[in-house]
């Protein structure tokens, strides 16, 4: 006895893949921030080399005006994206001189939400679509050989 081979004649999975491979491909990385001591920031800020910080709770990030080498006297590379944490203990009024100095802005959390959903979700909503097409491929082709015999 021979089984009926069927073709997939309904390309939308391999069309969705194609679509959420390309969505993924063009979503930028997260930017790589390397950390320096909160005092080299401190002294980058009152000097007016810093261009925009964010911060949530003690975790400040931003980016310098001028690429700046860290550590200064060490064979550091040139860095303009940053990180630093401010210690607990400092009581030094850096929300006066971001104010006066620079542009401060709540941090920022990474992708939207839209696009975290869409790469988290995408791949399993696909994978579970075709698991989908297949089980009512084989049940058509049940009930087609139910009908024969």
């Amino acid at each position: 006895m021979s089984w009926p081979v069927q073709r997939a004649r309904d390309p939308g999975g391999l069309v969705l893949l194609g679509i959420n491979l390309y969505v993924s491909s063009i979503l930028p990385p997260p930017v790589e921030r390397p950390e320096v001591p909160y005092t080299f920031f401190r002294e980058q800020a009152g000097a007016g080399n810093v261009k925009e910080v964010t911060s949530q709770a003690d975790e400040v990030q931003g980016e310098f005006r001028r690429p700046v080498k860290f550590p200064p006297n060490g064979p550091g590379e040139a860095v303009t994206p940053f990180r630093t944490v401010r210690p607990a203990f400092a009581d030094d009024q850096l929300l006066d001189l971001l104010i006066e100095k620079v542009n401060a802005r709540p941090i920022d959390a990474g992708r939207p939400l839209w696009q975290t959903l869409l790469i988290g979700f995408g791949p399993n909503l696909l994978l579970v679509g075709v698991f989908l097409l297949i089980a009512r491929r084989a049940a058509a082709a049940a009930r087609w050989r139910a009908r024969r015999w």
